[in-house]
């Protein structure tokens, strides 16, 4: 048996990954947009934890982080074109 703490990487955390993207979990737990800080509260994992999996290999967490950016890309413009409100940009 291997020594060490058990791994937090279950299906039920992955599930919950999909969740958070694929039913809207990231809108019900009140963020504005999804994104992987929000992903990782609503899993309480860490920042390093995320990416020290992705980095072990695990497509499927990396391809859900892919999701996020593109949903993020797809929000950040609907949002940004149908807003009511003034926008000043200054540089």
């Amino acid at each position: 048996m291997p020594a060490g703490r058990p791994t937090l990487l279950t299906p039920e955390l992955i599930q919950n990954a999909h969740d958070y993207i694929d039913n809207d979990v990231w809108v019900k737990s009140g963020h504005v947009i999804p994104s992987v800080m929000g992903l990782i509260e609503v899993l309480n994992i860490t920042n390093s934890t995320i990416y020290r999996w992705i980095d072990e290999g695990n497509t499927e967490l990396k391809e859900i982080l892919e999701t996020i950016k593109e949903k993020q890309h797809q929000l950040l413009i609907e949002k940004g074109l149908i807003t009511t409100k003034a926008i000043t940009i200054k540089y």
